[in-house]
């Protein structure tokens, strides 16, 4: 019992840290609107359907449209849920370069990132310009949201741990 809960808690670590390296990646890329449109995405990282490198946007974002995110009809169609993108060389998650106290373990850790349209930049201020039309997802006043689900096993492959976690640049 000792070895599972100590295998247990490395791919909790694992997840821990592929969190954290996710949420690094995000703010020094930075993304910004262009990252996101749904029909025209020239840039080096695009969110789109079917993830690129761990980028997924499954909704709408045309340019100075609405962002829209498209319903989903229970927790099983959820992205993170789709067992395929977590199998190795499919293409659909990052991995996560990290290390666990310095031990010298065969840990495996994966994360996706999903932009989630776009949240206010100062809740606590907003101004009321903020909503007028010509000023929607300004990035003045909007701030891309995404949400970042981790996957780790442990030493052994039956140890394995899922984490989410929302993010937004403050």
């Amino acid at each position: 019992m000792t070895g599972n809960a100590t295998d247990r808690n490395v791919a909790f670590q694992a997840a821990e840290a592929a969190l954290s390296e996710a949420e690094s990646f995000l703010f020094t890329e930075n993304f910004s609107q262009p990252n996101f449109y749904t029909n025209n995405c020239s840039e080096t990282h695009c969110f789109v359907q079917d993830g690129e490198d761990g980028l997924f946007f499954k909704g709408e974002f045309l340019e100075g449209g609405d962002c829209t995110l498209d319903s989903v009809a229970s927790p099983d169609d959820e992205i993170y849920q789709d067992s395929s993108i977590w199998t190795t060389g499919s293409g659909k998650y990052r991995q996560a370069d990290i290390e666990l106290n310095n031990m010298n373990l065969d840990v495996q850790a994966r994360y996706i990132i999903e932009f989630r349209c776009f949240a206010v930049k100062t809740p606590d201020n907003i101004p009321a310009e903020q909503y007028d039309d010509e000023n929607r997802y300004d990035e003045t006043y909007w701030e891309p949201f995404y949400r970042i689900t981790a996957y780790a096993t442990g030493r052994t492959p039956s140890a394995r741990v899922m984490l989410q976690s929302t993010y937004r640049r403050d």
